[in-house]
Parts: C-alpha cells; sequence; structure tokens
C-alpha cells in the first residue's frame, strides 16, 4: 500500500469524488489534489462545497461562484499554457434550474415553470438535497469533456455514502412522488382529456383565487400541468450519473481526521462502497500527529538541560506540551494500524500530518500539496 499518491494516478482516473463527514479538512486537500494535478499539466477543475474564504485567498481569487474561475498560472510561476486549474463552487438552486431549462420541451413551459411561485419555493427545498445536485453537477462538467481532471468535493454527510445513493434516491422519489401520483389521474385520461381538465380547472381556480386572495391553487396546478414534462428527464439522468460512478476512471477517495470516529467512519464507507460495487482506491487521513519520542536516557539529559536553560516552572510546562504530543503521536500510531488492518486492498493510505497553522495562503496549500 502506498503512502503517497501513485505517479501514474492522473493517467487512470480522471473523476475524483471525494468524500467524508464535515469538519476533517475535505474542501482545502479537494483543493490541494487538484492544484496537484495542474501543477503536473493536467487541466483541472475542482468543485468545491460552500468553499471556506481563506480557500478561495490562497488561490489567488476573490470569491468561488458557480461558475468556473481561472487560477492565475503566475501565482506559480507558470506560463498559462503550463498550468490550466479551475474552481467552481456548488450552487443547487441554479443547477436546478439550469436542468428545467434542459428537459423543458418549450420555452413556455421553461419560463412558466421558473416563474411558479410554488416551484420557486419547492426548487429551494428541493436544492437543499446537495448530494443529488452536487452529482447533477458532476454529470455536466463530465459530460463536456473541457478537463482532463475533474475533483469532486462532495457535500458533508452523516455517512458518506449518502452521496452516492443519491441518483437512485431522486429516481425512487420521481417515481413515487406526491407529483407523479397527483398527475397520474389526469395523464391516465389522454391528452385532449388533460387539456379540458386544465381548462376546467382553471375557471374554478380562479375563483377561489379571487375570494381567498391567494393564488396558490393556481400556482399549483400550473406547477403540476408544466413539471409532467420533465419527469422523465430527470430519471434519464440520474441513470446517466450511475453509468458515469461505475466508469473505470472514477475514483472514489475518502479524507478523515486522525480520530476514532473516522476510522470507523472509514471502514464503514469502505463495506459500504463494496455493497454497491465500487471500490475505494484510496485514504487521505489528515491531522496525523507525528512519532517524534526520543531514548529514555537521552530524554533525561534533554530535560536536565531543558531545566537549566529555561528554568524549572518553564521546563515543567514545556515537557508536559511534550508529553501530550508523544500521546497524541501513539495515539495516531494505534488508530492509522487498525485502519490498515481493516482496510488493505486500496492503492494508497496517505498520512497529512496535522499542521502548525490553519492552510489560509498558497504556501501552506502548496505545503499540503507535497503531502499527498
Amino acid at each position: 500500500m502506498n503512502s503517497k499518491l501513485p505517479k501514474n494516478f492522473f493517467d487512470k482516473h480522471n473523476l475524483l469524488l471525494l468524500c467524508g463527514s464535515g469538519g476533517v479538512g475535505k474542501t482545502t486537500i479537494s483543493a490541494a489534489l487538484a492544484l496537484k494535478a495542474a501543477l503536473m499539466g493536467y487541466k483541472t477543475l475542482v468543485l468545491t462545497i460552500d468553499p471556506a474564504k481563506r480557500l478561495a485567498t490562497s488561490l489567488g481569487i476573490g470569491t468561488i461562484t458557480g461558475k468556473p474561475k481561472r487560477i492565475d498560472a503566475s501565482l506559480f510561476n507558470k506560463k498559462e499554457d503550463e498550468f490550466f486549474l479551475e474552481a467552481m463552487m456548488l450552487d443547487p438552486k441554479s443547477t436546478f434550474d439550469d436542468l428545467v431549462k434542459q428537459y423543458s420541451p418549450s420555452k413556455e413551459i421553461e419560463s412558466k415553470i421558473l416563474n411558479n411561485a410554488i416551484y420557486q419555493h419547492l426548487s429551494q427545498m428541493i436544492a437543499g438535497s446537495q448530494e443529488y445536485m452536487a452529482m447533477e453537477k458532476l454529470y455536466e462538467v463530465v459530460s463536456t469533456g473541457s478537463y482532463e481532471v475533474v475533483v469532486i468535493d462532495t457535500p458533508p454527510a452523516t455517512h458518506a455514502i449518502d452521496f452516492l445513493e443519491a441518483p437512485q434516491r431522486m429516481i425512487n422519489a420521481l417515481n413515487h412522488s406526491m407529483i407523479h401520483l397527483l398527475l397520474k389521474p389526469a395523464l391516465a385520461i389522454g391528452k385532449s382529456g388533460f387539456k379540458l381538465f386544465e381548462k376546467g380547472s382553471q375557471v374554478v381556480l380562479k375563483l377561489f383565487d379571487r375570494i381567498t386572495g391567494f393564488a396558490f391553487l393556481q400556482d399549483i396546478s400550473e406547477m403540476l400541468i408544466s413539471f409532467k414534462e420533465l419527469l422523465g428527464g430527470f430519471t434519464e439522468r440520474a441513470e446517466q450519473v450511475k453509468v458515469i460512478l461505475d466508469n473505470k476512471k472514477t475514483a472514489f477517495l475518502l479524507v478523515g481526521a486522525c480520530e476514532y470516529a473516522s476510522v470507523r467512519e472509514a471502514t464503514s464507507f469502505y463495506q459500504s462502497l463494496k455493497k454497491l460495487g465500487y471500490s475505494l482506491k484510496g485514504i487521505l487521513m489528515n491531522r496525523v500527529y507525528p512519532d517524534y519520542k526520543i531514548k529514555n536516557e537521552a530524554r533525561v539529559k534533554s530535560d536536565e538541560k531543558l531545566q537549566a536553560q529555561v528554568g524549572a516552572p518553564l521546563a515543567k510546562k514545556m515537557i508536559t506540551v511534550y508529553e501530550e504530543g508523544v500521546y497524541m503521536a501513539k495515539r495516531s500510531a494505534d488508530l492509522m494500524g487498525e485502519l490498515q488492518g481493516q482496510i488493505q486492498d486500496i492503492d494508497f493510505l496517505i498520512q497529512i500530518p496535522q499542521m502548525k497553522n490553519d492552510i489560509h495562503n498558497l504556501d501552506g496549500l502548496l505545503s499540503l500539496c507535497d503531502q499527498i
């Protein structure tokens, strides 16, 4: 098992899905991995979820938006034709709107849906399912063929497998949704009957709206009638995403922190992937404490020398900090040993050491690149 990324990794895998729970450094590691690919000459995109402002700063851009933004090659002492890296963040609402635009059979229906008050609320709720919308954006950027390497920083979840199950959950939701059930009786009477239903309903609904002062029923009627054309397109798209996930050039990577919970999650994720028919290519374990303990004889001499230099009170505090570090290093070693014992058939297990400071500038991001 390699402790670094294999040299030919980006030749074999052009879509990298970084999974893991929140707070483990997944977004920063995704950016560093994309930067590494770009520095090696690959035309690269990193799609991240709600990136920290300091990450945008370290990449030399003011903000990361829902549109790809090119990173300045001169920041890395490269020419424009030597270095290509773009960064973008997931905008779930606009992603959902784009799907409506793509699958609407006409501009008229597209306009009706996008301007519908019920849809605007509904799309916000559905867009809240970041897992599926991230999958939609994944499909979009991969199918264009504009990049040689695409790095996806998946949404944090209580269980990393949620992201991978999103396409099937969306298929199930569309096949059994309230919208589908409400439309079914109307669709059963045929196209001509449906038009009669539409016209007849509008008279009653408009009267109700005038009495109540609300346009709710009118809005929901129009949305349901317009939305019926889109259901097949959404299901088809979800199936296409599943095909991408099955591709041999797609690599699933897990990012975790060197903590008991992350080790348990890594094992669970590994087993769940196998059940779904996928394989875990590698693990990037963050915040691993280095093993810097010294032999007992040297330790005694070192303590005596320290007391002579800084005095007993300060030396005592410094020794306490050192002992805590030794404990954390042993804990990290035990956790990594446990992880290696449970997960063996992966290509690499990278141990990223605990950094002195948070990564908030270009030097920090480059240092992280060197660890991968």
